[in-house]
């Protein structure tokens, strides 16, 4: 049983969680979850599969795994593990990439890799959350917004076909812009 350093989200509708664990004597962890799933961990040696792949290796401190809402994976390690994992609604996520003109996005599965900037957001949030978010929601907002326009931004990729009869990001952006420039 994992013990739970922090875990929260602040009032609002940022659609991210925030659980910051810590896993003693190893984990074996099978999955598909209901909500996109971003790890960050210890130095630790990590048996991971995600939908059909496998990789064995010594992640580094602060590596990345990028677990998308729907597809299974099981990871396993045998020692000790500290884990920061990041849970964010799909439709956050999607919302996000509507504005800024990534229609359809899709959540790249990843079973190991690095971002330092995806990083020091995750642990602001973490930071946060243990502290009971003396910022305040407005700060938690701020901060999970540019860590899901960072996911979308640097780990998505999009359909390539498009449906017809489908709007282009140009129409779309020019009907964004209409409607903040019209609200009633």
């Amino acid at each position: 049983m994992p013990t739970i350093l922090a875990a929260g989200s602040a009032p609002g509708e940022s659609g991210v969680f925030v659980f910051s664990l810590r896993f003693r004597g190893g984990l074996h962890f099978s999955a598909t979850p209901q909500r996109h799933l971003i790890w960050f961990g210890s130095p630790v040696r990590i048996d991971g599969r995600i939908a059909g792949r496998t990789l064995r290796h010594e992640a580094p401190a602060g590596s990345l795994a990028i677990r998308p809402a729907g597809i299974d994976f099981r990871c396993r390690c045998r020692r000790s593990i500290d884990a920061l994992i990041l849970s964010i609604a799909p439709g956050q996520l999607a919302l996000a990439a509507a504005e800024s003109s990534a229609l359809e996005a899709q959540l790249n599965e990843r079973l190991s890799g690095y971002d330092q900037a995806l990083l020091d957001l995750a642990r602001a949030l973490a930071l946060e959350s243990a502290k009971d978010y003396p910022n305040g929601p407005l700060y938690w907002n701020e901060v999970s917004s540019s860590f899901i326009g960072s996911l979308v931004t640097r780990h998505t990729s999009e359909f390539e076909s498009r449906a017809r009869g489908r709007l282009g990001k140009d129409v779309l952006g020019r009907l964004r812009d209409y409607v903040v420039a019209h609200p009633r």
